[in-house]
């Protein structure tokens, strides 16, 4: 197989002076030029004779088999063993790191996750090196992950409850600490929990049974180690558990809205659904009622305008309480802030928030596209949209089409609902 260096000679004719002579040397030199793919295309691992190196998809040889195992390129690095250790090089088969390690995967960003085996089959103490063969976190934790520009680690401790032969029995326990960038520790490993928050604040507990503090992003505490629930922010405020009681506090740890609630839910447009005697009542960023606690259930609001359940029935109001909707529809679907169904003896109906009426076409099923409002409020804000207007199947009989969020059917209902997904793209 041709060797991918080429080799080009030039004479080179140097003219000296030289006791007031002049004489011509004539020096011969060879240049080594790499070829132009080495950049351009990948280099694939392959084993000749049980070892292994690097071709190209010409399979021109690249790197001359020379490991005991390859593995992939990732970037421009790549994992090699040697007598049974792990290494790195590059993609001129520069050592970047020397194989001296039991574990080593390349995390991005110039970083390895590297380390040694621990006691137990297939667990490993880990650390992060560099592509300098810095050592920025020392190999001493059982896993290492990166978040919001952190690394969180874990020193995972054990007790052996029962051991026969070679086989132990263990109750395992894990703490968490955050480690940045720098590898500079701003937190031990004694925590039982550590989330980041969608603003990037933190929470932590010590205790696996324990209770939640907030931390803001340059890591200074905000409340103490009491709450059940601290949930994302938004409009400024975060759903908080104390005891049996929600509320929420605002982004300097202080409760801004009592915990006084038997549920809440997360501020929408600086609204939220709190519940009472399970009755469903609605305020505003100030803690003030917007509806008292008269209805079983509420949904999102939407131009000016919110569903809600009472004596097992649903229907539409408006801001100031007033019925858009009669409340006799038994069951109701409705996207976050767009298409809104109800049904009735089985037959579904759309809303028309704009008209703020029913849109008088029937089906026998609706099923939303995008995201169920219901899942919005328990878990957060979804994520933008695929499609331009809110749309969902519909079903007459046993064919499908597509309809928007005022009632205008998209693509006819004479489809297989297998066949709407090619279609849906082109909407």
């Amino acid at each position: 197989m041709e060797k991918p260096q080429v080799y080009r000679r030039f004479v080179v004719q140097i003219s000296k002076f030289r006791n007031n002579e002049m004489k011509e040397i004539k020096i011969l030199i060879t240049l080594i030029v790499l070829p132009l793919n080495l950049f351009s295309q990948s280099l694939i691992p392959f084993q000749s004779k049980g070892i292994w190196g690097y071709k190209d998809t010409l399979e021109n040889i690249l790197i001359e088999p020379q490991y005991q195992y390859a593995r992939k390129f990732q970037d421009k690095y790549a994992v090699v063993t040697q007598k049974d250790l792990l290494g790195v090089i590059d993609k001129f088969n520069n050592q970047i790191i020397n194989p001296e390690y039991e574990y080593m995967r390349y995390i991005g960003n110039e970083r390895f996750l590297f380390g040694y085996r621990a006691k137990y089959f297939g667990e490993y103490n880990l650390g992060i090196i560099t592509t300098k063969n810095e050592i920025l976190i020392q190999p001493e934790y059982s896993h290492i992950n990166f978040m919001n520009g952190y690394f969180i680690v874990t020193k995972q401790s054990h007790q052996v409850t029962n051991s026969e032969g070679i086989y132990d029995t263990r109750n395992m326990s894990n703490k968490y600490g955050i480690i940045d960038s720098l590898g500079i520790i701003k937190f031990d490993p004694i925590y039982s929990r550590i989330n980041f928050l969608n603003n990037g604040f933190v929470i932590m507990k010590k205790e696996f049974n324990g209770d939640f503090a907030l931390f803001d992003t340059f890591f200074n505490q905000l409340t103490e180690f009491k709450y059940m629930v601290i949930d994302n922010f938004y409009n400024g405020l975060s759903k908080v558990r104390n005891g049996d009681f929600f509320g929420y506090i605002n982004l300097q740890g202080l409760e801004e809205i009592e915990c006084k609630y038997e549920l809440n839910y997360i501020f929408i447009d600086s609204l939220a659904i709190v519940i009472n005697n399970n009755k469903a009542g609605l305020i505003n960023t100030k803690g003030e009622l917007i509806f008292d606690f008269k209805y079983q259930g509420l949904g999102v609001p939407y131009k000016d305008q919110i569903s809600a359940y009472d004596s097992q029935k649903w229907g539409i109001i408006n801001m100031k309480g007033e019925t858009l909707l009669s409340f006799e529809y038994e069951k109701r679907v409705s996207e976050f802030k767009g298409l809104t169904a109800f049904s009735k003896n089985e037959k579904w109906k759309i809303w028309d928030y704009e008209k703020q009426k029913l849109i008088p076409n029937e089906y026998d099923e609706i099923r939303l596209v995008e995201g169920d409002e219901n899942i919005v409020l328990g878990f957060g804000r979804t994520n933008q949209k695929k499609y331009s207007q809110s749309i969902a199947f519909v079903r007459i009989g046993v064919k499908w089409g597509i309809v928007n969020e005022k009632g205008d059917l998209l693509i006819p209902v004479n489809f297989e609902i297998k066949d709407l997904f090619d279609k849906i793209k082109t909407l």
